[in-house]
């Protein structure tokens, strides 16, 4: 079935959002391609008009669609479900259609009428188009309406210069006579209708008129305020949009958005303006297309502005605010020449006579890359077979081939021949690295290195030029086919000379190889397919196409379709993944799908029924054909006004005696409806068709399909389900493969354990291994269960290998799949990785910044440091013989530090806080289980002054240690910082207060539980306690010490200093101790404090 159209983003008409605003809907020949622009997905309707859509509209409430092509017939869909509902013709083109705000009518305006009608049902009605009211007023074609908020007026412009404001209905009141507003001297290009107070209308001269109500005021006006029930109409303002002088600039376009109140208008010269109402205020003006704009619309939040032009095919969202584009689509200028799939079926490139090769994604349906260094007409494009080997080669008739890097996106290397050439077909071999290129001028074969980039071999024989080119996958041949009815065999790996030569009864114009490179198929121009054994040379079979190529009837023709035989061949033909089909198309209308093996035709798919398009229909009406010719090529009524302007453009630009014949200039001829290209994906699950519309893509339909293979009578989704619940996986697995129902398949798949996968897989029979394969890849587009695929695919290869390398070809098709999936989640998981890789490393760099200067972490049971006061203590050069079971004090004295603006706080007591016993903490020997602990005397350690300040600080740390006998506390005292412009003096002097206080209180409380070794230590203490007590400037420090690197965290130092400085016993273990101070207010503080252990040499 059809699943997407991709080469053309907009044709004419006018686009439009969904209420939501997510959704993007655009006019496409006949067709409505919806673009999601919160997925960046695109999708095209599968319903069709007859001709090119002229209008588009969509109910408020999202759920009705209509579409309205150049003649008047009208198309009713349901959006949702996306089928159709009804017919309509009006007879005659409308110009305008929108929906009330109430959702109960719908406005259009056909020619001079106005008619309204009742808004249709969402169910198939005999007549779903009830007219309400006609309203007939205007004596030109209407251009563009509006309703009021209220849904009781409409406003409509006209080519006529006016605008008129009429009710909807008499609302029980006497007659409300309607209002003809006269101010504009060119045709009206929007009203807008935000209020019942004010009213804007733009026209085509670039003029915009603000019109605002005013009651009566005489009382002579008494009559005609009856009549209106309203009040008068009166100009309040009158603005010009174009800032640039000139009469060729004119207004195209124009869309208000009443939520935001921003105006949009689209010029002609390819500029767009953005204004805020009702102040005028201009908000932006940018160039976004070489040729007019054609349409604009505004988001319903007002966030995106959409714009469209009709002369290039170009489609773009524009985010004003942000000033970036959310889309930015533009398919081939000109007609689209060749395709081709990329080796996992994701990328489609496309080469056109605009000399630009694409890049189309078929999963959103988006051209994501476009080359342009060519200079003439794309003749030619292939991948690298190769698989990992990501280039695109494309020929072109300006004598080169390029290569092209598609993960740098760059032109890598350009192969050219020794004289200027046109080449018209390309080839590739399997490994990448041999590229060969026919002439259609000299008739000879160029092979280059890819790598060098050096011409190797001149491959000449042909007498006509190279139609096609393709190499062999399982032999060393490449087959080239010509106009002068041969088609050759070439091997380029030894000689210059073909190997065979095969002649046929025509022109040959297309070849294509089987992937597995034994077979070989020729179209000729007698319209024959002709089926080559590669290796011996010889016809294998032949299929007769004439008839059913046979294409629709020329508006120029003068001869009928059954007596003409010009156009009944292919010109482009591929083979299946499987190599069992074969796909045709050429100057038609059809596509054919043939069985290779029974030599039948299995389907015609019409690639457009478009009657606006050359070559449709069969028979030409014979009312329509005249003396001077066919009544479609001499008239241009069915042009909209930008597309007779711009064919009048070209009649008049065209320099006196360029044209030549009279009455032939003012034909008119419609595109023909062709294919220039057909590809079978790789994956075997869809096609591609480069038409006159575009890249069409057409897909395997599953829907509806039940196609059971050894069906007993007792399998039956209840009999699957219990064999899945007895444990019997395997049998319920091919048990639900039989029956064929992929709900049913995708439940026994994934009710399989994990740790079953692997027996399961080694049983798996070979017939129902593709089957398996199949599934497995179609399940990992939509699945979240992503290890549980690739487990499958794991043991899949690792017990089935031989058979998949060695199996047909319809399991290369299924392993494509797999390939093609297993690629997208490679590329989705990936671009997951490298935008988080920043924020890993953020944080992984704010976690060394907060574990700075601890060797060994943070252990269990020791209290967080504070952010903004993080420091780093000295040792205390106590050893763990030194603890004590004593149950510690109530308080400790802390000294505060001084605050932002420098004050001084005062010493407080400050209480202490209990910490959890630490599953970490162990004791030594020596004083594990005894009740005598050793007083401990605190001790005051100075760091080295901060380097780059005037004046140094002194930080003094008392540390007192304990231990329980049931559980461990630490204690911690405040880390005092006082202020850089306060005396030094007083700094040590408030240090030494504070130290003394200390010391006399521990002194007093475990003087009764003194040691001799603690004695010891507490005589080596003295003098530094001593030293403190002096009133000298800050103390020296300890010549050996070495002060670590300091680092920042946020706005503060961490310095700590080495363990050579601390006044410890060499070989003996010592705790360092981290104190977190918070400088605040001296009224409510608290501390706590841990201890953890660290061995020094």
């Amino acid at each position: 079935k059809f699943s997407n159209l991709c080469g053309t983003v907009y044709k004419q008409g006018n686009v439009i959002f969904t209420p939501d605003g997510n959704t993007l809907l655009s006019p496409v020949g006949n067709k409505i391609t919806a673009f999601d622009l919160a997925n960046h997905t695109s999708v095209t309707l599968p319903i069709e008009n007859h001709y090119n859509i002229a209008q588009i509209a969509i109910s408020p409430d999202g759920n009705l669609l209509i579409s309205i092509d150049v003649t008047g017939r009208a198309v009713l869909i349901n959006f949702r479900r996306r089928i159709l509902l009804n017919t309509f013709n009006f007879k005659a083109r409308p110009r305008c259609i929108q929906f009330c705000p109430n959702n109960k009518y719908v406005a259009i305006g056909a020619g001079k009428q106005l008619l309204i009608y009742k808004k249709p049902s969402l169910t198939k009605e005999f007549r779903p188009f009830v007219l309400k009211k006609r309203i007939v007023s205007h004596t030109d074609d209407i251009t563009s309406l509006t309703w009021s908020s209220d849904s009781n007026f409409i406003v409509s412009g006209s080519k006529d210069c006016h605008v008129q404001i009429n009710p909807v209905k008499k609302l029980n009141m006497k007659g409300i006579m309607k209002v003809n507003l006269m101010g504009h001297r060119a045709k009206i290009m929007g009203v807008f209708f935000p209020d019942g107070e004010n009213m804007y209308t733009i026209a085509h001269d670039c003029v915009l008129l603000h019109w605002v109500q005013q009651e009566y005021a005489d009382e002579e006006d008494e009559k005609a305020k009856r009549k209106t029930r309203r009040g008068k109409w009166v100009m309040k303002a009158r603005h010009f949009c174009s800032e640039k002088t000139g009469a060729w600039i004119k207004v195209r376009c124009a869309s208000y958005n009443h939520s935001s109140k921003l105006l949009t208008v689209g010029f002609s010269n390819g500029q767009f303006g953005l204004y805020e109402l009702p102040a005028f205020t201009h908000l932006q003006t940018l160039s976004v297309s070489e040729k007019g704009i054609s349409t604009c619309a505004v988001s319903p939040s007002g966030d995106w502005l959409a714009f469209g032009s009709s002369a290039f095919g170009q489609l773009l969202v524009w985010e004003w605010q942000a000033e970036t584009y959310v889309m930015k689509q533009q398919g081939h200028f000109y007609d689209m020449n060749t395709i081709a799939y990329s080796p996992d079926g994701l990328l489609i490139a496309s080469g056109g006579d605009d000399s630009k090769v694409k890049l189309w994604n078929t999963r959103t349906g988006f051209c994501f890359v476009t080359f342009s260094e060519h200079n003439s007409a794309i003749s030619a494009v292939q991948f690298s077979p190769r698989v990992g080997h990501q280039v695109v080669f494309s020929a072109s008739l300006d004598g080169t081939v390029r290569a092209f890097d598609l993960i740098r996106y760059r032109n890598f290397r350009i192969f050219t021949a020794p004289t200027p050439v046109q080449f018209g077909s390309l080839a590739v071999d399997q490994s990448g690295d041999i590229v060969c290129a026919g002439t259609v001028d000299t008739y000879e074969i160029f092979v280059w290195s890819v790598q060098t980039g050096k011409l190797l071999e001149v491959l000449a024989g042909h007498e006509g030029p190279v139609s096609g080119l393709a190499f062999s996958s399982s032999l060393p041949y490449l087959a080239s086919s010509s106009w002068d009815r041969t088609c050759r065999l070439w091997d380029v790996y030894e000689g210059k000379k073909a190997r065979e030569k095969l002649e046929l009864s025509s022109d040959v114009l297309a070849v294509a190889m089987r992937p597995d490179g034994k077979e070989l198929c020729t179209s000729s121009l007698d319209g024959s397919l002709t089926f080559w054994d590669v290796e011996n040379a010889t016809i294998t079979a032949t299929i007769e196409g004439r008839n059913d190529i046979a294409a629709g009837r020329l508006a120029s023709e003068a001869r009928s379709l059954k007596n003409n035989s010009a156009r009944k061949h292919f010109t482009s033909i591929s083979y299946s993944a499987d190599g069992t089909c074969l796909l045709a198309g050429g100057k038609s209308k059809w596509v054919c799908l043939y069985n290779i093996e029974q030599r039948i035709l299995l389907r015609k798919f019409q690639i457009s029924r478009n009657l606006s398009l050359d070559g449709i229909l069969d028979t030409i009406h014979s009312k329509k054909l005249t003396e001077a010719g066919n009544e479609a090529t001499l008239h241009t009524d069915y042009l909209s006004d930008e597309e007779g302007e711009l064919q009048r453009d070209r009649e008049f630009s065209a320099l006196p005696g360029a044209k030549r014949g009279g009455s032939a200039g003012q034909r008119n001829l419609a595109p023909m409806a062709r294919t220039s290209s057909v590809q079978f994906s790789p994956t075997g699950r869809s096609w591609a068709a480069a038409g006159t519309e575009g890249l069409l893509i057409y897909t395997l339909d599953e829907t509806l399909l039940f196609d059971p293979i050894d069906l007993d009578i007792d399998i039956t989704p209840g009999t699957v389900l219990s064999t899945l619940s007895r444990g019997s996986y395997l049998r319920a697995l091919i048990m639900s493969f039989k029956l064929n129902e992929k709900p049913l398949i995708r439940q026994v798949f994934e009710g399989i354990p994990h740790d079953e996968v692997q027996l399961v897989v080694r049983q798996i029979p070979t017939v129902h291994l593709r089957r398996t394969l199949e599934f497995i890849g179609h399940y990992m587009e939509d699945t979240p269960h992503v290890e549980f695929a690739l487990v499958w695919c794991m043991h899949i290869y690792n017990f089935h290998g031989h058979v998949l390398r060695d199996g047909p070809l319809d399991m290369v098709a299924a392993l494509r799949n797999v390939m093609k999936n297993v690629q997208r989640l490679s590329d989705d998981i990936a671009k997951i990785c490298d935008e988080n890789s920043y924020t890993l490393q953020y944080f992984s760099a704010v976690s060394a910044l907060k574990n700075t200067g601890d060797d060994d972490g943070v252990e269990e049971g020791e209290i967080n440091l504070d952010d903004d006061e993080d420091v780093r203590m000295g040792d205390d050069g106590m050893d763990d013989e030194e603890l004590g079971d004593e149950e510690g004090w109530n308080t400790i004295p802390a000294m505060w530090g001084s605050d932002a603006e420098g004050d001084d706080q005062e010493e407080e007591e400050v209480p202490l806080t209990r910490i959890k016993k630490s599953a970490r903490h162990t004791t030594t020997p020596a004083t594990a289980g005894t009740t005598k602990a050793p007083a401990s005397t605190p001790v005051l350690s100075e760091d080295a002054p901060s380097k780059g300040k005037g004046k140094g600080k002194g930080k003094a740390t008392t540390t007192t240690k304990t231990k329980a006998s049931t559980e461990s506390e630490v204690l911690a005292d405040e880390l005092g910082k006082e202020d850089a412009s306060a005396d030094e003096d007083e700094v040590v002097e408030k240090a030494s207060t504070s130290s003394s206080s200390s010391t006399k209180k521990a002194a007093a409380t475990r003087s009764s539980r003194t040691t001799k070794a603690t004695a010891t230590k507490a005589k080596t203490a003295a003098p530094a306690v001593a030293a403190a007590e002096e009133p000298s400037p800050v103390p020296s420090p300890v010549p050996t010490s070495t002060p670590r690197k300091s680092k920042r965290i946020g706005t503060k130092e961490l310095t700590s200093l080495a363990p050579s400085a601390l006044p410890t016993e060499p070989d003996t273990p010592s705790r360092h101790t981290r104190a977190a101070s918070s400088a605040g207010s001296a009224s409510s503080s608290s501390s706590t404090s841990s201890t953890k252990k660290h061995k020094t040499k």
